[in-house]
């Protein structure tokens, strides 16, 4: 804290025209303040008074970080507490103050350019128009060891500092959009919760109808998904693509009916869907490394 010897030069994308304690060009008289390409960390030399009730906005995106909570935080035209030790996140443009009075306060926040968050959500999520949900988070884990790094790098300036200022501000960001409630985030775990429960329908109608003859596009339309998307998304859930589950189901529903002496070695190949004898010895051996004749003696005897 406080190592920097460049003069403060102050972006007001990260913060607007106020109102402020004091006026922008004079913040870093009250604030110790962290800038790389894109990003700002921001520290308040001491307890700030909150006495204005107005709000204002900025084009980048802001995460208070309350050192204790702060009960009458207005987030548009709602009141919002801040507790105490966890995260919370101001989207760009949203209008944001004070709704009444508010002594001593002390609070560390992180300030992201728009465009330079959006680039990195665009890369990552697939979405660059990142809205977060206003409410206090836990703060995500390694946010503070990178907060810490961030600081400590532009405080000693040494050869290559900027470089690795901007791998950390990449790295703090990417968890934040990882980490913290968002449009983006809350979509893609629907997405991924719906494409699990599809995956499971087919997986279920596999075991039921493991001795039938049915097309890839029929388990697609089971699970509601794509054929284009369904064989990797059944490949991690399940860890086989669908044809390889199918001939496992097969091949187990096989060993269990030639553990019987009542079935004969034709009759569990076309109970088990086998469309011929040979097929089904030579899939049966080189799954199980035994015929299924050898395996017949071998569990019966």
């Amino acid at each position: 804290m406080g190592r920097n010897r460049e003069k403060k030069v102050i972006n007001k994308n990260h913060f607007g025209e106020g109102p402020y304690p004091a006026p922008v060009e004079e913040m870093h008289h009250i604030m110790d303040i962290y800038e790389s390409r894109g990003m700002c960390m921001i520290s308040p030399k001491k307890a700030i008074d909150f006495l204005e009730k107005e709000q204002h906005a900025h084009t980048s995106y802001e995460f208070i970080i309350p050192h204790h909570t702060m009960h009458f935080a207005g987030v548009e035209s709602s009141i919002h507490i801040f507790e105490k030790d966890k995260i919370f996140p101001i989207n760009s443009e949203q209008f944001h103050g004070p709704k009444a009075t508010m002594n001593n306060c002390y609070f560390d926040v992180i300030s992201i350019e728009k465009d330079y968050l959006s680039n990195i959500a665009a890369s990552i999520l697939g979405n660059k128009n990142v809205v977060f949900t206003n409410k206090s988070t836990a703060i995500p884990q390694y946010l503070p060891v990178i907060y810490k790094e961030f600081i400590n790098e532009y405080g000693y300036q040494q050869s290559g500092y900027q470089v690795i200022l901007d791998c950390l501000a990449a790295q703090l960001a990417v968890i934040l959009l990882r980490n913290l409630p968002s449009n983006i985030v809350l979509a893609r775990k629907e997405k991924n919760m719906r494409h699990s429960y599809g995956i499971k329908r087919a997986v279920d109608f596999i075991r039921e109808n493991y001795y039938a003859d049915y097309s890839l596009e029929m388990l697609a339309k089971i699970a509601d998904i794509s054929p284009y998307h369904f064989i990797r998304l059944f490949k991690k859930h399940t860890g086989k693509t669908p044809y390889d589950y199918i001939i496992h189901m097969k091949i187990e529903k096989a060993k269990e009916l030639l553990r019987r002496k009542d079935f004969t070695i034709t009759q569990v190949c076309f109970q088990c869907g086998f469309n011929n004898h040979s097929h089904f010895t030579t899939l049966f051996k080189k799954r199980i490394g035994v015929t299924p004749s050898q395996y017949k003696a071998l569990v019966i005897n």
